[in-house]
């Protein structure tokens, strides 16, 4: 759930990569580039939500996100998955 820009604005984005080699933008939200970033991530069995607070605001960008794509059967085998925030620059 990386801090990125669209349309030249800062947003907070959620991607994700299901058996394909590019990514799906899945939500986003604008925030306020003055103010320090909180990115959460809370996993519940097999769902995910995904949080933010920026600028006063705490808000769910996304909740009860279907995590299967990341499990070993739907994936094909061992996949050695990290999940977490980043940062990355195109």
């Amino acid at each position: 759930m990386p801090v990125s820009r669209r349309a030249g604005k800062p947003m907070i984005a959620l991607y994700m990569r299901d058996r394909a080699k590019i990514d799906t933008l899945v939500a986003s939200a604008s925030i306020d580039p003055g103010w320090p970033v909180t990115l959460t991530i809370r996993a519940n069995g097999g769902t995910m939500a995904f949080d933010y607070a920026a600028g006063g605001t705490q808000a769910t960008l996304v909740g009860d996100f279907d995590a299967g794509f990341l499990s070993t059967r739907r994936a094909g085998g061992f996949i050695g998955t990290v999940i977490g925030p980043y940062a990355w620059t195109e």
